[in-house]
């Protein structure tokens, strides 16, 4: 017998409760990520050339900081720059900082293309390494970034 499942997902808005959805756990994400996306995500017409992304106090690893360009590499220009300001940070990462130096912050390609070298890595390090990275391509041993 299957056991059923349900949760709460929960919206804040500006520090109050903006909505409360209850039912399985994908109605209840996909209910609350609708809210989320109207009041959480702004969206912009036109891509940009240069950002800076100002990483919150929150933020105290580049592990974590690293969302500053999840979030907004889909507006950055081709050939752009993201700048991720975040003086606070004096850690790539408690948990994963040994791995991360060792294999450094590549786009995707570099990864895939030589994966006999990377994949005893944790796969997960690889994705975040190459999400901060931003997009590139790796060619005949030579990383590049995305197209200016």
């Amino acid at each position: 017998m299957q056991v059923p499942k349900l949760c709460f997902s929960l919206v804040v808005h500006d520090g109050n409760l903006a909505g409360l959805f209850a039912g399985t756990p994908e109605a209840a994400w996909d209910e609350a990520a609708d809210l989320s996306a109207q009041l959480h995500v702004t969206y912009k017409d036109r891509l940009f050339h240069t950002i800076v992304s100002c990483a919150p106090p929150m933020y105290d690893e580049l592990w974590t900081g690293g969302k500053c360009m999840y979030k907004l590499e889909p507006v950055l220009a081709d050939g752009g720059e993201l700048i991720i300001y975040a003086p606070h940070i004096s850690e790539v990462c408690v948990t994963h900082g040994k791995v991360l130096l060792e294999v450094g912050y590549h786009c995707r390609d570099y990864f895939l293309k030589q994966w006999e070298r990377f994949q005893h890595y944790p796969w997960g390090v690889l994705a975040h390494a190459s999400h901060v990275y931003g997009l590139g391509s790796f060619a005949n041993g030579l990383e590049t970034r995305a197209p200016e």
